[in-house]
């Protein structure tokens, strides 16, 4: 049987393990909203004569989700749901991917699972070890 973690290392991997889902959810967002959905918003724009400004991620339970924001030749804004111009499919996988409340979970799950998977695959790779805190009981008596 293992020794228990000590509780502030448990404490330090699960501020880790969110920091890191917190900044993978973030790389996600931007990386979408500046690549796909940008291509998206600007193609509409274009064809309507506005000028592309930015993207906005709303909440996915919205009715709009993903936003283009556009600016007017007389200065006004415009915004354009990106419901109306992308297929359903892909403006429902961008508003699930825009939003924190999901991915930043998701991926804390996912850390989580690879984690204990290398330290699984790393004890597994490692000469067996001769302290008796760690040994099965009774493997270590002869």
């Amino acid at each position: 049987m293992q020794p228990a973690a000590h509780p502030a290392m448990s404490m330090r991997l699960t501020v880790l393990v969110f920091s890191l889902a917190l900044v993978c959810s973030l790389a996600l967002k931007l990386g979408l909203e500046h690549s796909a959905i940008a291509s998206y918003c600007t193609e509409y724009g274009q064809a309507q004569g506005l000028n592309f400004q930015h993207a906005t991620a709303a909440n996915y339970r919205k009715d709009s989700g993903v936003e283009c924001v556009y600016r007017q030749r007389d200065g006004g804004e415009t915004v354009m749901p990106l419901s109306g111009l992308a297929p359903f499919m892909t403006d429902l996988s961008m508003s699930f991917a825009t939003d924190l409340e999901v991915t930043v979970p998701g991926f804390a799950v996912l850390l989580a699972l690879l984690w204990f998977g290398a330290k699984r695959l790393a004890r597994r790779n490692s000469p067996p070890s001769t302290d008796p805190a760690w040994a099965p009981t009774g493997a270590l008596d002869e």
